[in-house]
């Protein structure tokens, strides 16, 4: 059989990628619908709760018929149907309850790319694997980890080309001083010179959001205070476009390895305390935690919130949902062949997701299948996180 260069760059049926991607994708729409259903009963067994209306509602259904293209008359005719049809009309409110739930969900990915691979000829295609995946899924905010300089403009190009953008560039930094260099195994030609003050570190965090349903209003890049791998806290402020909500959103790769435990642990601190600040908003990332290490800041944190009437509002989403052991380890050496650890095959729960009052409907791993030319997309799978938002009319007795 004749072989053809994919889409991807490498000699494959080019369709393959697309059934895989199309697979996730009905995957992820019979579990999301079946747990934004859930989420619907539940709120309507619940008591003591008022919907406080903020206006008359007379342009709702207005804007509803302008989306569907139906005229006043349609409207009309269409409502003395229902009246006339008990079961239309019992059909109809429970197509109107999912369809208010949907409008209310944001879905998140976080993922590193692995942009340091031994195999650089993969990385494009890997990342294009990527994308075509987050794309169908139709993903809200892309949160990435370990963006290089010379794979960060086509990287963004691509994403544009699938209805996102870009909401950062490349973080320009204080050089790292010799010694921090020699123990990072670095040289300067390694590193993207800004100015003779500041560099580009040599991969980084990068955030995209869906120009469908997401308003970037602000973004900033603060680093990280005790970092020696010039590590920072990315993060912008954003409106879902679907609610009018606002939401702040952080993207973080923590220090690495064993050593730099307690700078790790001072820089997730720090990342908690930024987003409670805001009322409502998350902050994923690869965070190299180990649990021992996670649960210490959740413990220390808890006692120094800004305000203690809602100690309970930042969440670890995978917990808030059942802690799952099929979707416990994101970085799993075990399942995982991208990386050859000499024997050794360690299962981590490094990328991770905290959340504050957002509802975790659904937590997935992404990229858990290995492609037989590319492998599989990174080292590391990528987390994909369902939220309810809060009803900004739902008001408690």
């Amino acid at each position: 059989m004749d072989k053809k260069e994919n889409k991807y760059g490498n000699v494959n049926d080019g369709e393959k990628h697309n059934d895989y991607a199309e697979n996730e994708h009905n995957n992820f729409r019979a579990d999301a619908n079946e747990a934004i259903q859930d989420i619907s009963t539940k709120k309507n067994e619940q008591q003591g709760v008022i919907i406080i209306d903020d206006d008359d509602g007379s342009d709702s259904a207005e804007q509803d018929g302008e989306s569907d293209g139906e005229n006043e008359c349609q409207l009309s005719r269409k409502k003395a149907r229902l009246e006339l049809d008990p079961a239309a009309t019992e059909q109809s409110s429970t197509v109107i309850e999912e369809t208010a739930a949907e409008k209310n969900r944001i879905r998140i990915v976080s993922w590193n790319i692995n942009g340091l691979t031994d195999n650089p000829s993969l990385l494009l295609p890997r990342i294009r694997a990527m994308i075509d995946l987050v794309a169908k899924l139709n993903v809200d905010v892309v949160l990435l980890q370990e963006v290089t300089p010379d794979i960060f403009k086509q990287l963004s190009d691509d994403m544009n080309s699938r209805g996102y953008f870009s909401c950062d560039e490349p973080p320009n930094m204080p050089p790292p001083s010799h010694s921090i260099m020699e123990m990072l195994g670095l040289k300067m030609s390694d590193i993207s010179s800004a100015s003779l003050d500041t560099i580009t570190p040599h991969y980084f965090t990068s955030m995209y959001v869906r120009k469908a349903t997401i308003a970037l209003l602000e973004s900033n890049r603060d680093p990280f205070e005790d970092t020696v791998m010039m590590r920072d806290l990315a993060s912008m402020d954003i409106r879902h476009s679907p609610t009018k909500q606002r939401i702040w959103i952080g993207n973080i790769h923590l220090e690495s390895g064993q050593k730099a435990s307690a700078t790790r642990c001072s820089q997730l601190k720090a990342s908690l305390k930024a987003l409670d600040h805001h009322v409502i908003g998350l902050v994923a990332g690869d965070t190299n935690l180990r649990d021992s290490e996670s649960n210490r800041v959740k413990k220390d944190f808890s006692k120094e919130r800004i305000d203690e009437s809602t100690a309970a509002c930042i969440v670890d989403t995978w917990e808030a949902l059942g802690s799952d052991s099929s979707t416990r380890y994101t970085w799993d050496m075990l399942v995982n062949d991208t990386l050859q650890m000499s024997g050794r095959t360690p299962r981590m729960r490094f990328d991770r997701c905290f959340s504050k009052n957002l509802s975790p409907v659904r937590f997935k791993l992404l990229g858990t299948e290995r492609d037989p030319i590319l492998g599989f997309i990174s080292d590391h799978f990528g987390i994909c996180v369902d939220f309810m938002l809060p009803n900004k009319k739902e008001k408690k007795k």
